[in-house]
Order: C-alpha cells, then sequence, then structure tokens
C-alpha cells in the first residue's frame, strides 16, 4: 500500500535529483568559465592593454591612465592579473636590455650540458675585452630578475626609476664594459620540461660567487666597479669577504640601502678595512641627497662610509642616488688614472735619461 511517507520520500528523491543535476550544470559552467579565464592569461602588455609611452611610464593604451589593481571585483583574479603582468615586465626588460642597450645573454653554467637546466646574466659586448673599465650591476632579492631594481616602481612610476637602464646607458657612455647578474633566477626547467636548480645559481650568493670566479675574473679590466642594491649588498659583501680577488680588483663598491651586517657576516679584519677604503652605502634618509650620515645613525656597517639616498623609499634609493653613484665612481676612478700617468711618465723619462748606445 502506498503511504504518505512513501510519498514523501518519492518528492525528496525528486527534489535531490533536481537538485544534483543542477549543481551539474552550475559546475559546469563555472568549470568553463575558469578554463576560459586561464587560457586567456596575457602573455604580452599589448594583450594587457598597455604599452609604456615615451617618457618610460606604464599606461593604458585605451585611456592613457596608469595600471589599475582593481581591475574586477574578484580579489583573487586581480592579485592573478598582477602576477601576469610581472612575468611580462620581466620578459619586457630582457628585450630592453638586448634592443636598447645592445647587451647579450651568457649561459650558467658555463660548462652546462645540453639536458640540465641554465640560467643566464647579461653582458656588454665589451665587457670580456675591455681593458679599462668593468661595471657589475646586483639587484636584490625577491620577484626581480636581470636589469630591474623594482618591480613596484616598474609598474607604478617608470622605467628611469625601477630598472638599470639608466645606469647601462650611462656607465656604457663612460666607456664601461658591462655585467648584469640574475640572483633570483635559481631555477629553470630543463629540456625535459622538469623544473630544477641551477647549478651554482642555488641561491644569490651562490650564482655571485660562481659568477665572479669563472667570467669577472677572466675579463682584463683594470678597474671594476660594482653597484648593488638592498640584498646585492649582502652578497657583495659577503663576496668581498670569501674572495680576496674581489677585493683586488673592485676600485669601488657602491650600494643603495644595502641590508648586509659585517657583524653578522662575521667579515673578517682584513676585508672590513677594504670596505673602509672603497664601499659607500647611500642608505634611506632624510637628509639631503649624498650627505655624510652622522655617525648617532644606528647601521649594520660600522666601517663603511654612510650618505644619504635623499629618500625614506627604499625602492627610490637607487634612482635617488644615481648622479652622486656616478660622480663618486669618477672620483675615485681619476684617484687611479693620475698615478697610472705619473707611472708611464716616469718610466719614460728614466728611458730618455739612460746613456745611449753608439753602433
Amino acid at each position: 500500500m502506498w503511504t504518505l511517507v512513501d510519498t514523501c520520500t518519492t518528492l525528496l528523491i525528486v527534489l535531490i535529483m533536481a537538485n544534483c543535476s543542477s549543481m551539474k550544470k552550475l559546475l559546469k559552467k563555472n568549470t568553463k568559465e575558469v578554463k576560459e579565464v586561464k587560457e586567456g592569461v596575457p602573455e604580452t602588455l599589448l594583450e594587457l592593454g598597455y604599452k609604456f609611452n615615451e617618457n618610460r611610464n606604464l599606461r593604458s593604451i585605451k585611456t592613457g591612465e596608469a595600471y589599475e589593481f582593481n581591475f574586477c571585483a574578484d580579489r583573487a583574479e586581480n592579485q592573478r592579473r598582477y602576477e601576469s603582468l610581472g612575468e611580462i615586465i620581466t620578459q619586457h626588460i630582457y628585450t630592453l636590455l638586448e634592443t636598447q642597450t645592445g647587451l647579450h645573454t651568457i649561459s650558467l653554467p658555463v660548462d652546462a650540458s645540453k639536458e640540465e637546466s641554465q640560467g643566464f646574466i647579461y653582458a656588454s659586448d665589451d665587457a670580456l675585452s675591455n681593458p679599462d673599465k668593468l661595471l657589475v650591476l646586483i639587484h636584490g632579492s625577491g620577484v626581480v630578475r636581470a636589469g630591474q631594481w623594482s618591480r613596484r616602481l616598474i609598474i607604478n612610476d617608470s622605467l628611469d626609476t625601477g630598472t638599470m637602464l639608466p645606469f647601462i646607458e650611462r656607465a656604457i657612455s663612460q666607456g664601461y664594459g658591462i655585467l648584469i647578474l640574475n640572483c633570483n633566477q635559481n631555477e629553470r626547467p630543463n629540456k625535459k620540461g622538469v623544473v630544477k636548480p641551477i647549478r651554482n645559481s642555488e641561491d644569490p650568493e651562490a650564482h655571485t660567487m660562481y659568477v665572479w670566479e669563472n667570467i669577472v675574473s677572466k675579463a682584463p679590466a683594470r678597474h671594476i666597479a660594482v653597484i648593488a642594491h638592498s640584498y646585492g649588498g649582502y652578497v657583495s659583501v659577503e663576496t668581498a669577504k670569501l674572495l680576496p680577488s674581489f677585493r683586488d680588483r673592485v676600485f669601488a663598491l657602491c650600494l643603495t640601502d644595502s641590508v648586509h651586517s659585517t657583524d653578522m657576516q662575521q667579515v673578517p679584519t682584513d676585508a672590513r678595512k677594504w670596505l673602509s677604503k672603497h664601499a659607500v652605502n647611500w642608505l634611506t634618509f632624510e637628509s639631503e641627497a649624498d650627505s655624510l650620515l652622522p655617525v648617532t645613525v644606528i647601521t649594520p656597517d660600522h666601517e663603511m662610509q654612510r650618505r644619504s639616498a635623499g629618500t625614506m623609499n627604499h625602492d627610490l634609493a637607487p634612482s635617488s642616488a644615481f648622479e652622486h653613484i656616478f660622480k663618486h665612481l669618477a672620483v675615485e676612478y681619476e684617484k687611479l688614472s693620475p698615478s697610472s700617468s705619473m707611472e708611464e711618465s716616469s718610466m719614460d723619462e728614466s728611458a730618455e735619461d739612460e746613456p745611449k748606445t753608439e753602433l
């Protein structure tokens, strides 16, 4: 006999099945939408609707406005879009290094097999042949790669403040060969497409040491300068601590808001003395740019000369100290050049004073 309970049960089953069918359709629809979003991830600035204008600012192609993080109501989607932009920026800067400043890549490790993961740094054509001057540029930690000081500034301010382009252009005009490290490129896909650590570049310290010992050390330049920002200062001090060849060949170490600590890094006395003579750290400070900081300012680099970067913004330290860094390099270089010229002059005079033997 069909009872009321049976009727209610049947109705409940029908409702559940109907709901399940609706849920399947909804899930299918949402899955399709998610798939379409993933497949629609932009791969170029043009696809994203942006470009860098004549002032090197990132602007919307349609409106001319700056980048807008809140593209839609979904914050996760906005974040994903921003991260995609970051990857596009990295590739764009690589392209600018090659097309605007004429740099090329050097693969790492130098003896890499075809099967293993490989990284790269950037170099000017004369980096390994310039007999006079070589400039080594080292970025900080995080998402930045070769050619970048700050991704945030590249997106929200300009290429002039966020990238190394002004430094490269000025250095080339002054006769420097260029090498740009890629300290945060620590793993890449190998030949099989499997992401693996890059041998000898597993971290920024290993990368810097390897590049110095296997590439910089082979450069013929008599005068080497290093400019490093943030954590790049840490790895520079670490390299100076461990490699006497670094101290022997670098005539100026220019740091911007470096996070190193000679105490924490247990820098020995000889390296500390070298830092006191050859290194300057332009720190974020509210005083006028390049002004000497008072001894009352507590920083972890007691031996090193400390100057104001002229800004309280950590990311802006390189661009804010830009002119002062190159002025410092010129002064330090001139200290070397006259002595070389005097030595050559003395040798010439000595040769003239020698008695001539008549044949």
